[in-house]
């Protein structure tokens, strides 16, 4: 299921570059999505049918439970499977990190936080000597060189992130957690490492900044 919503995650992010970099002016969703053909935005509604057919094969060894393709503000593919449909809500999983980068995006624009802002500025749980000299930048590029694992299936008992999500109360902060890691594997901005600790540790950085308002941003 988390391989469908990747794949729907990275079809959108590709259309939506493709189509910009060849609108004069994007277009922006109302309260409701346009559908329109996918040739209107340079995509193939032959190979689209390929697409469909590869993502719901009911003989495959993975199951989709939604995929969708946006070009430009508009709709170009849309279609749900197992029982899901537009109005029923979904784990996003990773998904949701472009969108906390985007917020990211917007509250350094009002001026409320700075990517060059040192973490502990706004994370002062991050206190070992590794975090020293880690901006928020390095978050926002998974490359702060604290050591994160992002095992799944392979090797669940060697893994931060399972760790994170399974093995301690349900209610515990993934940022947190993170700030309180010790050990550093790489100077920061030097290696990209992928990691859901870095994502959530620039959110509860975030969180602090907007103070009360955060729920509700932008």
């Amino acid at each position: 299921m988390r391989g469908s919503l990747v794949l729907a995650a990275v079809l959108v992010a590709a259309a939506s570059a493709f189509t910009f970099a060849r609108a004069a002016e994007p277009i922006y969703p109302g309260e409701d999505w346009v559908v329109v053909a996918p040739e209107k935005h340079g995509f193939d509604s032959v190979k689209m049918a390929a697409l469909d057919t590869f993502a719901f094969d009911p003989k495959a060894e993975f199951e989709t439970d939604s995929l969708i393709v946006v070009a430009g503000g508009e709709i170009i593919y849309e279609r749900y499977g197992r029982g899901y449909s537009a109005k029923m809500r979904h784990y996003a999983w990773s998904m949701t990190k472009s969108f906390s980068m985007a917020l990211f995006g917007i509250a350094e624009a009002e001026g409320k936080i700075r990517r060059d802002d040192l973490v502990t500025k706004w994370a002062p749980e991050a206190k070992s000597k590794a975090w020293e000299g880690v901006r928020l930048e390095h978050l926002l590029s998974m490359s702060s060189g604290i050591e994160w694992r992002e095992n799944y299936e392979a090797s669940p008992f060697d893994s931060h992130i399972v760790t994170a999500l399974y093995r301690t109360l349900p209610s515990f902060d993934i940022g947190l957690f993170h700030a309180q890691d010790e050990k550093r594997i790489a100077p920061p901005g030097e290696r990209f490492n992928y990691a859901s600790g870095d994502t959530n540790l620039f959110m509860r950085a975030l969180k602090t900044a907007l103070g009360p308002s955060y729920d509700t941003f932008p």
